[in-house]
């Protein structure tokens, strides 16, 4: 390896929030990834990443990514998931590197790209598998990808062409086109469509205003658990997260078999590279970065100009009032602050208040994910 790129961070199978968050705290000046062939993330891990990348761009740190196995390119039909890379931590990744290296010391960077961004052109934007779908949005050539371009190239889409694309990503997750109970559908739609267009609207540019080149986009996955009991053995779920779905494990009314009955949860992640919520809403005097964050959920804080615009502050704080609507568990990553909110005990939209979930020095971009039951009928 070069002179001068650090001892590797493996990337394996279960990376998780702790440890991304440690990926920006060495005092070398360049970083080195090995990625495995089974490499993979944890929950709410991928859009941590994501802002930890970049971290790394932003403070001009180079970094390579060596893969642990061969790549060839020789099958150009093959979908974007049948490498570790395939997912928008690897797009990004893959083209923030300096170099891409595989088993073979084989520099691969142009091949793998191309054989990436030719597969989720084949998708429209929208790819993936039937556990996990992609929503790729790369600025400044694909702001707006082409499964989203019903009425304009460059436009933000109006709320049923989004909410036709949402339908489509789960019936490919499911085998049928909804969120969950049908009351769900529309709190789902909401969200998504707030944090997305939030993420078009600010979390895109740099602190001069200037449009950022990168991957950005919406991660949609699917978990099913055979019990309570084997839920509560993973190791790749957080400490808070057994919580809220032991919360959830209720057997429906007049049945005795809820601690054993299989239970299919969502998640959906809206990731951005901008910087962070909080540190583009404007600040009140004496107020500190973590106070501000949550400020920027409640009703009438926006990061807009003041002008005639009707919606103005009304998008984070209708996400909120969306996770609230469907006991939902809401994490919130924004540059280098994390939070969350457990709503399965909620009876009214109380807050908005996050708990504290730590903090990644360094880290820009913002990642709100959303978690929530699919309820049996």
């Amino acid at each position: 390896m070069e002179s001068g790129i650090a001892r590797p961070i493996k990337l394996g199978p279960y990376t998780s929030v702790k440890a991304a968050s440690t990926w920006l705290t060495s005092e070398t000046p360049s970083g080195a990834f090995s990625v495995v062939k089974d490499f993979g993330f944890s929950l709410f891990a991928e859009g941590v990443a994501l802002g930890i990348l970049r971290g790394y761009a932003s403070a001009n740190r180079p970094y390579e990514l060596s893969l642990s196995f061969p790549f060839t390119s020789a099958a150009p039909d093959s979908v974007m998931d049948e490498t570790p890379l395939g997912s928008l931590f690897g797009l990004s990744a893959a083209y923030g590197a300096h170099r891409v290296i595989d088993s073979r010391g084989v520099e691969v960077q142009t091949q793998l790209l191309e054989a990436l961004w030719s597969s989720v052109q084949r998708g429209g934007g929208e790819v993936g598998d039937g556990k996990r779908r992609y929503l790729v949005f790369r600025d400044p050539d694909y702001s707006v990808p082409h499964c989203l371009r019903h009425s304009s190239a460059k436009s933000f889409p109006i709320p049923s062409e989004f909410e036709l694309l949402i339908r489509q990503m789960c019936l490919k997750l499911t085998g049928q086109g909804t969120a969950g109970l049908p009351s769900s559908e529309s709190s789902v739609i909401t969200f998504l469509y707030e944090a997305v267009r939030n993420s078009h609207e600010h979390g895109r540019y740099d602190k001069n205003g200037q449009l950022i080149p990168g991957i950005r986009g919406v991660i949609a996955e699917k978990y099913i658990f055979e019990s309570a009991g084997s839920m509560m053995k993973r190791k790749d779920l957080p400490d808070a997260i057994k919580g809220y779905l032991a919360r959830l494990w209720q057997a429906k009314p007049g049945s005795s078999s809820g601690e054993h009955r299989k239970r299919m949860f969502f998640s959906f992640t809206v990731s951005d590279f901008g910087q962070g919520i909080q540190n583009t809403l404007p600040a009140v005097v004496n107020e500190s970065s973590w106070v501000r964050l949550n400020r920027a959920f409640s009703p009438g804080e926006s990061r807009k100009p003041h002008g005639d615009d009707l919606n103005r502050g009304l998008g984070l704080a209708k996400v909120w009032r969306a996770a609230a609507r469907l006991k939902a568990f809401l994490f919130v990553s924004s540059a280098d602050l994390m939070g969350y909110k457990d709503f399965s005990g909620e009876t009214a939209v109380t807050g908005p208040l996050l708990e504290k979930a730590g903090s990644t020095p360094g880290r820009l971009g913002t990642s709100i994910t959303l978690l929530w039951p699919v309820l049996p009928k």
